[in-house]
């Protein structure tokens, strides 16, 4: 008898910390974010080859119905000329302790990050690799100034990074 006892004793307590546990996720609320992307700067490392300076971007990316990111097929109208890219960066750069922005920019592809039926917000990193040609690019500072659009083509906000500095590798 003891030992029937025991083992409902241990059923029912097993049943109610499973309820428990539902019930805490039931209850979890899920952070409301807007349907227009948010971006905020995160870090960078930066690497020097003897070819190339390289980055690793890296930015938090927000979005309420999480329509960011393309895929390979999205390739026609509205996704043509520049919003083929759903990444854009201008590039200010210090010389000389000048700081100037660059006449081009950056644009990336970020691929699709959730199917385009799915409607649950996204909160991501994101890293983009940016490699610079070190024989053409000459400055050792500079401070990405970027925004992305969604699949709707809803323009985030514009951030920018902190000051990314190419250290020249040691002979």
């Amino acid at each position: 008898m003891f030992h029937y006892e025991f083992i409902c004793v241990k059923n029912n307590l097993l049943i109610l910390i499973l309820s428990i546990l539902c019930i805490s996720y039931a209850c979890t609320e899920y952070p409301q974010y807007p349907d227009i992307p948010q971006v905020s700067y995160l870090y960078t490392n930066s690497t020097i080859t003897q070819t190339d300076k390289h980055i690793d971007f890296t930015f938090l990316l927000q979005d309420g119905d999480g329509d960011v990111g393309l895929s390979n097929a999205d390739t026609a109208k509205p996704y043509t000329d520049s919003l083929y890219y759903n990444f854009h960066s201008k590039i200010r750069v210090t010389k000389n302790n000048n700081s100037f922005i660059l006449p081009y920019s950056l644009q990336y592809r970020i691929p699709q990050i959730r199917n385009k039926n799915s409607k649950k917000f996204i909160k991501a990193d994101v890293t983009i690799s940016i490699d610079f040609a070190q024989n053409l690019f000459p400055y050792d500072t500079i401070q990405l100034i970027y925004y992305v659009y969604d699949r709707a083509l809803h323009k985030s906000n514009i951030d920018t990074s902190k000051a990314i500095i190419f250290y020249s590798p040691k002979n």
